[in-house]
Formats: C-alpha cells, structure tokens, sequence
C-alpha cells in the first residue's frame, strides 16, 4: 500500500538553510526500511565533498529512535532493527516519517555503536 512518507533533513553548512528541507515521498509500506532508506540516500540526502558524510535517523513510530547511521561512505545503512523489516513495522501508523541529522564527518561505526547501545552519540561538529 502506498503511503505518504516526511522526511526532513539537518542543513550541511551555512547557505544550505536558506530554504527548508521538508520532503514528502510516497512509499510502498510493505517495502523494507533498509531499501527506503538507501533510495532516500540517493534521491534526498546531498553529497559531501571527501565523501564522507555521517546522517543519524530518527523516526516516528515503533522503531527504537534514533534507529541507526546512514553514511555516505557506506553501501548500506546500519540500523537498529534488521534491514528487511517492513517500514509500517518502524514507522507505525498515522504521520510517518523519518528525520536525518547530519554529524558531520565523524566516524559512522563509533556513532553507530554509541546508538546501538542506547547512548548518546559524540559531539556533533
């Protein structure tokens, strides 16, 4: 079933927030949240010069949040919950939607490990 998805993204410097980055996507709910993802990876998320870009993702719904670490280095993201979980199943019901905070050029996998085990991440900047 298609639905309607929110996602909204940090700015990545300075004249990145002169507009708002509010999106809406629509989205198969019965796909998995590692594909969504990856598509939003190409389709939303700007690149960073070096490559090396570090995004926590938040959601709304049942998931834990933040649920893992897209990094633009990275083939796939690493999350919370397997990868082939259905995104009704993260994201519940009512206004889905999905947030990217950007962490600068960090090392994802020491952000990752940080959320995995419930902490809070290292400084942003």
């Amino acid at each position: 079933m298609l639905v309607m998805l929110h996602v909204n993204r940090d700015s990545v410097h300075p004249g990145d927030d002169l507009e708002s980055h509010a999106a809406k996507f629509e989205v198969d709910s019965e796909s998995d949240i590692g594909s969504m993802l990856k598509d939003l990876k190409s389709r939303y998320l700007p690149g960073i010069a070096g490559g090396a870009a570090t995004w926590i993702v938040s959601c709304s719904g049942n998931g834990p949040s933040p649920i893992g670490v897209l990094a633009q280095q990275w083939h796939e993201p690493r999350l919370r919950v397997p990868l082939e979980t259905p995104i009704a199943q993260v994201l519940g019901n009512g206004r889905l939607s999905v947030t990217f905070e950007y962490w600068c050029q960090k090392d994802p996998a020491l952000i990752f490990e940080r959320i995995a085990a419930g902490k809070e991440p290292p400084s942003q900047c």
